[in-house]
């Protein structure tokens, strides 16, 4: 079995040196996608913008990683598509015209442990009935301490995609997302840091992401992101009720979570107006809540 992994290398130079270690000492080869501008899904920051992880910064996490011991074959792509999907679609062709087997999907912020990676890797050379993997992910919040609740209280949801079979069919169609497939979820969690970031970082990720057409940047950063206690409510920046809270995370951190755990943010207290509407945009989303709630009882 040969396995390939892509990384996305725009915004990420906290994350990029222990991403490319944590996966290139499991896979056979990495493809670091680096873009020198945003996606077009805002175009006011694709004509603006300038990505603020420099080639300079990939060649030092390449060199990190090679001292660590990392001996997968790696590939700077210098890219500059418009939308996430044909990004990781360039990668998947290249996997496929390589001769890879399976293509794994992670991002910068995402990271497993030694012995995720062993089980993943054990599943996919025996398995032979799906095209696509998932597994559950803890989404962190501001610091690996803190853990997002999912809709039904849980601190454990499930990812977009872990790894697709390159001579499948399958395609990324929107974004990470792909085409129809066969799907398991494989239980072997991923720890994603991707709202573990500085103020300047998430302002520059919530601009310019696969997302950012989707988000009102401006007052989801303001409301949720500068002015968080944990008394807040409904934190994901395009479906609110996909996070209701941010709690203790109480399980045991990886040993990678250390390069992540000391981050200084500044806090912005609410004035009296942002805190109306905070409480106005939670109390819509309560409502919302109810009548989804009600709806599947009227239907049953």
């Amino acid at each position: 079995m040969r396995v390939a992994g892509h990384i996305l290398a725009y915004n990420v130079d906290r994350f990029l040196p222990h991403v490319v270690e944590n996966c290139g000492r499991f896979v056979d080869k990495i493809f670091i996608v680096w873009p020198e501008r945003p996606w077009d899904y805002a175009p006011a920051s694709r004509a603006a913008k300038r990505n603020p992880t420099t080639r300079e910064k990939v060649e030092e996490a390449i060199a990190s990683a090679r001292a660590k011991g990392v001996t997968a074959e790696i590939e700077v792509i210098c890219s500059d598509f418009k939308t996430e999907e044909d990004t990781r679609n360039d990668c998947l062709d290249r996997a496929i015209g390589e001769g890879y087997d399976w293509l794994i999907i992670q991002d910068a912020d995402e990271f497993y442990s030694d012995v995720s990676w062993e089980a993943l890797l054990k599943f996919m050379a025996a398995d032979r009935g799906h095209d696509r993997i998932l597994t559950p992910w803890h989404n962190f919040w501001k610091t690996p301490e803190l853990v997002l609740t999912s809709g039904n209280g849980s601190i454990r949801d499930v990812n977009a995609g872990f790894a697709i079979r390159c001579r499948s069919g399958v395609r990324f169609e929107t974004a990470r997302k792909t085409t129809s497939a066969a799907t398991i979820l494989v239980d072997e969690p991923c720890y994603h840091y991707g709202y573990v970031m500085s103020d300047a970082e998430m302002w520059e990720k919530i601009t310019t992401w696969g997302h950012a057409h989707q988000v009102n940047a401006q007052k989801w950063f303001r409301l949720k992101w500068l002015g968080w206690t944990p008394a807040h409510s409904y934190l994901h920046p395009v479906t609110p009720l996909f996070w209701p809270k941010a709690i203790r995370f109480l399980g045991k951190q990886p040993p990678f979570a250390s390069h992540f755990m000391n981050l200084s943010q500044e806090t912005a207290p609410l004035g009296f107006i942002d805190v109306l509407e905070n409480m106005l945009r939670d109390c819509v989303t309560d409502v919302r809540i109810v009548a989804r709630k009600l709806l599947r009882r009227l239907t049953v």
